[in-house]
């Protein structure tokens, strides 16, 4: 899994980005200031207080959250077709329900990281 390699990697996470600490887990209880990206294999969170304007960081998000919304919105429009799901080969559609589901997870993250910073 990804933990596991990471874990297995972490004495060079710590020397190279030199964290007063590092959590590498399944489950974290995410500070109220911080900074979170989602990645494909999960999400990375670095406690920011005090070292980023807040507003800006909500205005990233909102960008995000419009440009997985924008993904979401074309995938769904194309699943939808009639046309393109009756001609389109099985495994090409396959490949549209699988970038639906990651575009999901992609947007509920960042919705939730927004939803989290502005409580």
């Amino acid at each position: 899994t990804i933990q596991q390699l990471l874990k297995t990697n972490q004495h060079y996470l710590e020397r190279f980005c030199n964290p007063s600490t590092l959590e590498i887990e399944t489950q974290i209880d995410i500070p109220d200031k911080a900074m979170t990206t989602v990645v494909a294999a999960g999400e990375v969170i670095l406690p920011i207080e005090g070292l980023i304007d807040m507003d800006k960081e909500l205005e990233r998000l909102e960008k995000d959250l419009q440009k997985w919304q924008k993904e979401l919105d074309r995938v769904n429009k194309k699943l939808s077709n009639e046309n393109f799901v009756n001609k389109a080969p099985e495994h090409v559609i396959n490949e549209e329900k699988e970038k639906q589901v990651k575009y999901q997870e992609k947007y509920d993250g960042v919705k939730a990281r927004i939803e989290q910073l502005k409580a």
